[in-house]
């Protein structure tokens, strides 16, 4: 499906049900009746083994685009630029905050390359877009001066380095931090643009007013507000369910919030993002061992480009790495293959991934 469609108000008046990125197979009938009209689907934690879709109506995706609309100050003036996939809630927020501001947006279909972007910056003069930070890193690492017309780039898909950040600063990029997720339909919590004229910054992040947020004793973040998505729709076994939110959605982050904004702590489980994607480690080496027929551990390691990569450590007989990188996501690329004679376990017969990684450095 063209991303313009998304600007139209054909998309945006039909009360069909819509899969981002094609409809996953063997869903019955029974199950699609179940969800909400006109529902918008986005994938999420594909890498995890466990096939999970996040149902938005097209209400609640209006709603985060007005909400987010007003946190930038977007008028008449400006122009988006889409560089990100529309079949993730990332892209598809730009274009749903196009279409609600009646402004226009700036589609790039090429394959990403930062010196063409910029020209295409130029060339359509571009004002507001949304970037991950592998993006942000490779404009950096061109030395590419921002052109004045961008005002305003908004970083999602996982924490940007500071240095980072403010070196994309220093090169006229105005980057603004952002922390939201699938379930929130885009942005919970991002700077104002005053804070421009400020140090770039991580955390703490401004809570959008659309939202109310919450942290229990364990500081896991619970969200409700009008841009929540209505349900998750999720394979258990072979079959298909669908679970409705019913208003309030617990995540699995742990925050801190103090004075109306938000800092992220890190994550309940072993979910890590890679790309803007998110990766539960757990679940990636139970599928991946059971493929394999042996133990394998993922863990992750910190990179200036991708935010973070992964190394696997497999138990026993040799492995070739295409046999293992046809087990993986295509986006998702191994830093390195070690393997061990045994995997070392703690007492209660768990993963001892600390002495893992005093084995191999």
């Amino acid at each position: 499906m063209e991303a313009s469609y998304f600007l139209t108000d054909a998309f945006w008046r039909s009360e069909e049900v819509c899969f981002m990125g094609g409809k996953p197979e063997g869903i019955s009938q029974e199950v699609l009746s179940s969800l909400p009209t006109s529902a918008v689907l986005f994938q999420s934690s594909g890498s995890s083994g466990i096939q999970k879709w996040i149902a938005h109506s097209r209400r609640t995706l209006l709603a985060s685009a007005v909400a987010v609309n007003r946190h930038l100050e977007v008028s008449s003036d400006d122009v988006f630029g889409l560089f990100l996939p529309s079949h993730h809630v990332g892209g598809f927020g730009v274009l749903a905050r196009a279409y609600e501001a009646k402004i226009n947006c700036a589609i790039c279909k090429e394959k990403w390359d930062p010196d063409a972007v910029l020209r295409f910056i130029e060339q359509q003069k571009v004002s507001i877009t949304s970037l991950v930070p592998t993006q942000v890193y490779d404009l950096v690492e061109r030395r590419l001066q921002a052109p004045p017309c961008l005002r305003a780039v908004i970083v999602g898909g996982g924490a940007m380095d500071e240095k980072l950040g403010q070196k994309a600063r220093d090169l006229g990029w105005k980057v603004l931090q952002s922390y939201g997720m699938t379930e929130a339909g885009s942005q919970i919590a991002t700077p104002s643009l005053a804070s421009l004229n400020t140090p770039y910054a991580t955390s703490p992040l401004p809570i959008l007013s659309i939202w109310e947020v919450s942290a229990d004793e364990e500081e896991r973040l619970s969200i409700r507000g009008d841009a929540l998505a209505k349900g998750i729709l999720q394979k258990e076994g072979n079959s298909w369910h669908y679970q409705e939110l019913k208003g309030e959605f617990q995540t699995l982050d742990r925050v801190r919030i103090e004075g109306g904004q938000l800092t992220f702590l890190g994550r309940i489980d072993r979910t890590i993002k890679v790309k803007g994607e998110l990766v539960d480690l757990d679940n990636l080496e139970t599928l991946v061992g059971r493929k394999l027929g042996r133990r394998v551990v993922f863990l992750n390691e910190k990179d200036d480009r991708e935010g973070n990569v992964l190394s696997v450590y497999v138990e026993g007989a040799c492995v070739q790495k295409d046999a293992l990188q046809e087990c993986l996501p295509k986006y998702l690329k191994l830093a390195r293959i070690i393997v061990l004679p045994e995997i070392p376990i703690t007492a209660l017969g768990k993963v001892n991934r600390r002495a893992l990684r005093s084995m191999v450095g």
